[in-house]
């Protein structure tokens, strides 16, 4: 079984977390049709400088109740990529957090982009250090090292979420479309340890996502 799961990596975290995104996707209609701001830009057409704006405006409202973040806020540089790959990702030594267009594509409210934003804040703030690169790991890897930065940033995150009155099973909810794509939108992810990695990791994150929304 585990060798077929990592062979069909799509079918299997369908499989694995379908029931939980149709219990949760009830909840979540609720909160996308109220919207915390309702000031998202549109998708189409696309305009990187307003959702550049709208980002910056975002990562102001997470951090400004948070102590020592003044330095953050005024140096953190934010891109916006015009690609469409669905991937977002941050720097801790350049305080940078990248997020394309593929990913923006996918969410589907505030509540969402609020947690992606946090999360990669909380690479930031966290001074994560373990080296990530778009389609694949480098030689420097560490599973468990990565695991547990990505379990502490969605920590991170899940607090900034609740903190600003979100829906809190919208993490699980983007994260489970994201788990999905990425692992399948990528053929050059080819050695089946490194796609094992990957759905590791992103089981073990949808499962504390999944134990913040049904017990809160």
């Amino acid at each position: 079984m585990r060798k077929s799961c990592l062979s069909t990596t799509f079918l299997c975290l369908v499989i694995l977390f379908s029931p939980s995104l149709v219990r949760l996707q009830g909840q979540q209609k609720q909160v996308s049709e109220r919207g915390p701001s309702g000031q998202m830009p549109p998708k189409q057409p696309f305009s990187a400088s307003q959702w550049k704006k709208y980002t910056q405006e975002l990562v102001t409202k997470i951090l400004k109740d948070q102590p020592g973040s003044e330095d953050l806020i005024r140096n953190l540089k934010i891109k916006i990529d015009k690609r469409d790959v669905a991937y977002a990702g941050s720097d801790a030594d350049r305080k940078l957090i990248e997020i394309f267009y593929g990913q923006i594509k996918l969410i589907d409210n505030e509540d969402e982009y609020i947690f992606v934003l946090a999360h990669e804040l909380g690479h930031v703030r966290l001074q994560h250090k373990e080296i990530y690169i778009l389609y694949g790991w480098t030689s420097y890897y560490d599973k468990e090292l990565r695991r547990q930065e990505e379990l502490e940033a969605d920590e991170y995150a899940y607090n900034a979420v609740k903190a600003g009155g979100y829906n809190i099973c919208a993490p699980f909810l983007i994260e489970s479309r994201m788990a999905a794509i990425f692992i399948s939108a990528y053929p050059d992810i080819e050695r089946q340890s490194t796609l094992g990695i990957l759905t590791d990791i992103f089981q073990s994150r949808l499962d504390a996502m999944r134990k913040h929304c049904e017990s809160d």
